[in-house]
């Protein structure tokens, strides 16, 4: 048996310098990298079997949204397979062997695509007497380090592994750095979006369905899929949906949404979650129709006329009868 040389093992950063593609690659990992560069590969004619120790892809996100993006890949010619266990990788006669409760698979690459983690060593944060751990540099709400005068922001605090939260925390760590005054921006006020770019797109913010049950919330949940909305259709893009979830008086604690242009959409959720908005707030916006957006509008009005099945909305009604 061979090791597994640098050539074999692709990450994030060493992919885009390959010169032809592999006629089958390995995809250890579900999340955003793992997913888009599967799909990605797969249309230019490599095969592509996806392992990961989650039980649904994008395991950070909606399961349900996993699994309509595991169901595209599937029709694609994308192999998926959940709740792996790696027992070893062994390399012979030039092809990656990964050996696993499930199977063994092989490949001419492997993509590793399974997490990231913030490098600190070479920061030598030691001499500064600045606080860390092995999750990344610790910082309060304003994004300072116990050394007040200094700043982290981005990957090296591991609060958010994103590119537009490290832009964000960026603007934030300026702004409180030249601000004289003890009012500083906190960071905790500002949601975390993320999206995926596959086909269908997966965005979401807030809470998931998962987490607000089980932190034992009061939600009510509304999804409306697109199939249900005469322009995804015409364009060709039905498959999907939109999921909210709110308080029982409308508050939006998370929205996940998976189809065409989510990542476009979602931002309209993101100020409104931010701002304390509520459904009745989305219902009363004018959407231009018909635009893609507008199936925000219409799960609002989804969550309105459920709300107009109260009985006591009713019996207050009659009396203007």
């Amino acid at each position: 048996m061979e090791e597994l040389s640098d050539e074999q093992m692709l990450t994030n950063l060493n992919i885009f310098d390959l010169e032809e593609f592999p006629e089958k690659m390995i995809v250890l990992g579900g999340g955003a990298i793992g997913t888009e560069m599967a799909q990605a590969f797969s249309r230019l004619g490599t095969k592509i079997t996806i392992i990961q120790m989650g039980d649904h892809l994008l395991p950070v996100g909606d399961k349900d949204a996993g699994n309509v993006l595991q169901d595209m890949f599937e029709k694609e010619g994308i192999a998926v397979y959940n709740n792996v266990k790696i027992e070893k990788i062994e390399v012979s006669d030039a092809l990656i062997h990964a050996y696993t409760d499930k199977g063994v698979f092989e490949g001419n690459k492997i993509l590793v695509a399974a997490g990231r983690k913030p490098v600190l060593k070479p920061l030598k944060l030691e001499n500064a007497g600045i606080k860390y751990s092995k999750k990344g540099i610790s910082v309060d709400r304003n994004l300072r380090t116990n050394v007040k005068h200094i700043y982290a922001v981005g990957d090296c605090n591991g609060l958010a592994l994103l590119s537009h939260a490290a832009m964000h925390q960026g603007m934030l760590a300026l702004m409180n750095a030249i601000n004289p005054t003890p009012f500083k921006l906190k960071r905790n006020k500002y949601y975390v979006p993320w999206s995926v770019f596959t086909k269908p797109e997966v965005a979401q913010v807030g809470m998931k369905e998962l987490e607000a049950r089980e932190k034992g919330l009061r939600i009510e949940v509304f999804k409306r899929d697109f199939i249900s909305y005469g322009r995804t259709v015409a364009d060709g893009h039905p498959e999907g949906f939109i999921k909210i979830i709110t308080t029982k008086r409308g508050k939006i604690l998370g929205v996940t949404i998976v189809g065409e242009s989510a990542s476009e959409i979602i931002h309209e959720w993101i100020l409104a979650i931010q701002k304390g908005l509520s459904m009745f707030d989305i219902m009363m916006m004018q959407h231009s129709f018909p635009t893609i957006a507008m199936i925000n509008k219409m799960i609002a009005e989804d969550w309105m006329m459920a709300k107009m099945k109260n009985p006591w909305i009713h019996r207050i009604a009659k009396l203007f009868i």
